[in-house]
Order: structure tokens, then sequence, then C-alpha cells
């Protein structure tokens, strides 16, 4: 067997290369064999980047020509931006997108999108100077359809996915596969570019969720009750976009959400009649196409919530989670790094009543948490309950300063989750408020780290909200143990124990965003315009109704966005 001294005997260079081989992991093992490897592995900018990108969740964009050192230096920098939060400049520009009045929006992929009433896509691509992403504006007005109910959309793969909903006259949907850049016809489709699918339910009042993961759409009609108290049923389609093929068809009036879980599954949020709450997970790969209740799916399996209390009443069950499975950024891309396809947070939502009043339960579910479980689709039981799986999640109990978090949610982004927190003052007075805005980061590498270099953490067992709503949190507070929360919602205490990092930034009253949107390089603020003027020396002036936002970078420049109605 060769021994440690004959391979420290080869040349510097040829262990370089040798290491190089290896995993970030094995890397870290190498480095305690000895002081010589060591000082080897430190001072190799290669084998630095290696190790760094994996602490701070990120992999290598093998298309950018960078040297090893340039590229280590500008991710050492992402990262401390992030960590400090350290913002710079804010440049304004307008801002179309209003849901509460009809207008659409997208952010996905670093680019801000927005349909005009005149039926205009406007892009913008947000800039990032430390991963050398150049501020981009440009219109496009594709040639149909005409009234867009919504969109989905894949800088990546400019791709830009427009629906048109039902009427009466006519119960399809159309679906049409179009580029970012110019609003043709996407040259990478195998069909006409439309494609066709009827609704069952359509004279009920639906609202859509379109997402798009690789060469997959998925879409989710929920119906609204009619004035009768009838209500059709939800319906979850998933499309080939290439080929137009229908993947999957799924049915119910249970299902309330849903996200990509990996590029073969979808995870969908559950509330059963029996006030059962529950996630299921569908290989749509796998399961036929033909259209059955969600109940009936074979290639599937399903996570369940807590018992909830009797008196408990739910209004909420969303799950969110950016990027995509799989998603990088496109080949010309000038990025030297980008988040880790392995570094995802799933965030479920939950607005409730339980006897002492409403709660905003939010649940971070690292992705491999879910994939850990794919063993049971193929077992026997194929439901898992709650003392199972969810205790290595993290449930938290929050304070939203508003429920626009509800309207603007790309509130999570690989492994950060953001969301703005009420601290009343003394006697709960509104117009006192300062707000904070928090962000939860749930790397367990870059935790560990932290934790390593001597970052404050908490030392006993967590009660609800004692970790979160202080204003002026360390920046580097690490939670390492366990959130109860007692039984009111749910029917007996929850004990959650994910670790995650909590940074921190307190707002005036005045400048308080009412929600908050998450990026790869950015934290984007919304601040919702209401039809009067609030402010004491301008109270009550007629003032034009919109949104308007902030978006703050952690690496070059930052921007606000100022709307009209």
């Amino acid at each position: 067997m060769t021994s440690i001294f004959q391979f420290l005997d080869l040349p510097p260079e040829l262990i370089i290369v040798i290491l190089d081989q290896l995993d970030f992991r094995l890397l870290l093992i190498c480095r305690r064999v000895c002081k010589f490897i060591r000082e080897l592995v430190d001072e190799t900018a290669n084998l630095v980047y290696k190790i760094e990108l994996a602490a701070s969740g990120n992999e290598d964009n093998g298309h950018n020509t960078l040297p090893p050192s340039e590229k280590l230096a500008a991710l050492k920098k992402h990262q401390m931006a992030w960590n400090n939060l350290n913002w710079t400049n804010e440049t304004e520009y307008p801002t179309a997108a209003n849901p509460t009045t009809g207008n659409l929006w997208e952010l996905f992929g670093n680019v801000f999108a927005q349909n005009t009433q005149e039926g205009k896509f406007v892009f913008r691509q947000l800039p990032s100077g430390l991963r050398n992403i150049p501020e981009k504006v440009w219109t496009v007005q594709p040639d149909e359809p005409s009234g867009v109910r919504d969109f989905g959309m894949d800088p990546a793969q400019d791709l830009l996915v427009l629906l048109k909903a039902p009427v009466r006259e006519n119960p399809n949907h159309y679906i049409y596969c179009k580029t970012m850049s110019n609003g043709t016809k996407h040259p990478r489709v195998l069909h006409s570019g439309v494609i066709v699918q009827s609704q069952v339910n359509n004279l009920y009042e639906v609202s859509y969720s379109i997402q798009i993961s690789g060469d997959f759409v998925g879409l989710l009609c929920l119906c609204a009750p009619d004035f009768h108290g009838g209500q059709g049923l939800n319906e979850f389609y998933v499309f080939n976009w290439k080929s137009g093929a229908l993947q999957l068809n799924l049915t119910g009036l249970e299902m309330k959400s849903f996200s990509f879980m990996s590029e073969c599954h979808a995870i969908l949020t559950i509330l059963e009649t029996d006030r059962q709450l529950s996630l299921l997970v569908i290989d749509f790969l796998r399961e036929s196409a033909d259209r059955k209740a969600h109940a009936d799916a074979e290639q599937c399996y399903t996570l369940c919530f807590p018992a909830l209390n009797a008196h408990a009443v739910f209004f909420r069950f969303e799950i969110r989670s950016d990027p995509s499975p799989g998603w990088r950024p496109r080949q010309d891309a000038g990025v030297p790094f980008h988040t880790s396809t392995e570094n995802r947070l799933f965030v479920v939502s939950l607005v409730g009543i339980g006897r002492w009043g409403r709660h905003f339960f939010f649940i971070a579910v690292p992705q491999k948490i879910l994939l850990a479980h794919r063993g049971a689709m193929d077992a026997e039981r194929r439901k898992l309950e709650w003392d199972e799986w969810g205790q290595e999640t993290r449930l938290l109990d929050l304070c939203p300063i508003s429920t626009d978090f509800l309207i603007w949610q790309c509130y999570v982004f690989g492994s950060k989750f953001v969301i703005m927190e009420a601290n009343f003052d003394e006697d709960m007075d509104f117009e006192l408020n300062r707000s904070t805005l928090l962000i939860f980061d749930f790397n367990q590498y870059a935790l560990k780290r932290a934790l390593s270099q001597s970052a404050s953490s908490t030392s006993d067992t967590e009660e609800p909200n004692t970790a979160v709503s202080v204003p002026g949190i360390d920046p580097s507070l690490c939670i390492t143990t366990a959130t109860k929360l007692p039984a009111d919602v749910f029917d007996a205490e929850v004990i959650t124990t994910l670790p995650y990092r909590l940074s921190a930034l307190v707002f005036e009253p005045s400048k308080a965003p009412d929600a908050v949107m998450c990026s790869e390089d950015s934290l984007i603020t919304v601040h919702v315009r209401s039809s009067f003027n609030s402010s004491k020396d301008q109270a009550n002036t007629p003032h034009s109704s919109g949104i308007a936002m902030t978006q703050t970078q952690s690496s070059a420049s930052s921007l606000s966005d100022a709307a009209n109605g």
C-alpha cells in the first residue's frame, strides 16, 4: 500500500491535480491529514473555490472562462454582501405590474416581467456587478393571443408561456409557447406552438398558477365558489411544452397549490374535506396521463401534517420554491457561478385561526427531506405521518406586516426565505409600527461554518418567535435548538428542529414595505400604494393607486421601481 509519505514525495503540481479530482467533502478530509496538504489546498484557488461553492450553496458555471482566482474573489464578495447585508445604490424605474388591479407579473431567473394593459410584455434583467449580469430592458408584443390570462417564463430557455383562458362559448385552454426575446413561436417546439386543453368546469371563476421546469409546464386551475355555493373541481395539468403531450391530469377540490420538486416529481398541497393537511408527491413521468382524481393516483406518496384542532379554520395552504429543479443560466450567460440545483428550500405557508387568534405558519422543508422518502412511492404504505418526516423541518409562527406576501409570492430562492414581520409598540399602534425584514437561510453547510467561526446561537429550546421578533438581530445568529409550538391550531404541541441562520433589517414606519421578494442577488421590497396618500403633510391628497418596488442587491447596485396605477 502506498503510504502518505510516498504520496507527499510527488511533485506539488501532481498532488494538486489529484486533489482536484475530489469533491469538497474529501478535500476537507484531506486538509486534516497534515499541515503540508492543508496549506497546499488553502493556497490553490481552484480547490478553495470548490469548497467555497459548496459552503455557499452554489455551483460553478462551466461555460464561464474566468480563472478560478477571479471566480473565488467574486464568490467571497457575493457571500459577504449577503452575510453582512451590505447594500448600495438605488435607481428608480417605472412599474406597471399591479396584481390588485389585474396586471400580470413574474419574477424568475433574475428577470422581472410585466404585462401591460396594451398586451405588451416588459422584461427587466436585474443587474449584478459581482456575477457579471448587466441591466437589460426589452419589450415584446406577441401577435397572439389577445387577452392573456396568465403567463410563465424561463429566461434560460428563452421561453414565454402564455395562457388564454376558456370562455362560455369556448371551453378550451390555449397555451402558447413563445420566445421571450421577440414573442414568436419557440424554435424548440415540435407542434403548432399552441397546446389546447379543454376545461370541464368552464362556468366557474378560475384563478391560475403556471410554473416551468425544464421540458415541462405545470398549470393549476383553481375554481372559486359561485353565488349559490357551488364550486367546480380544481384541475392540475403537466404538459411537455416541446412535444405538446399531456403528462398528467389530476382533479380535486382539495388541491390548493403546487411546485415542481424534481425533474420528474411535482408536489401539491392537499386540504382534505376531513381537514387533514398533507403534501402529495407524484411522479408525473410514471403516472398515466388519464384524467383522474388526485386520490386515485398510483405513482405518488403522501406526507401528512399534524392533526388539526377541532376549532381551527384554514384559509390558505400553499407551497413555494425557486428556482425550478435543474435550473441553470443560459450557456452564453457570463455568470461565474449560480445557485446549486441541490440547494433548494420549499416553504409551505398556512394561514388559519385557532382559539387564540390568527396564525401565519411557515414550514421550511429542504429538498433532500422530500427526496429522502421517495421509496414510499413503491411501498405498500404510501402515507407518512408527521412524526415520520416533519420533525426535521422548521415550523415558524410569524406576524407579517400585511397579507400582501400572499400576492407577491416570490419570497423563496435557493435556501433563503424572506418575510416582513410587524413589531408593534406597547400600545399596538399600527402607525408607530417598526417592521423587521427577516432573512432565513437554511443552507446547512453555511450554518456549520458560521458556528465554527464562533457565530452567536440560541442555547435553549426556542419558544415561538423569541428568536425572530427582536429588532437588531445579530446578522450571524444561528438557530440550532428546537421550536416548540403549543397546541392551538394543531391538536398537540409541535416540535421541529431544522437549524437555520437568521439576519434582520429594521425599517421605520414611514419606510416599511408591505412585502418583500427574493432573487439570487437581490431583495425586492414592495410598497402597495393606496388611493390616498396618508402622510401627515399630504393627508387625504388623491394619489394614484399602484405598486412601488425597491430591488436591493447584495452585489453591486440596487434599484427601486415606482409605479403609476
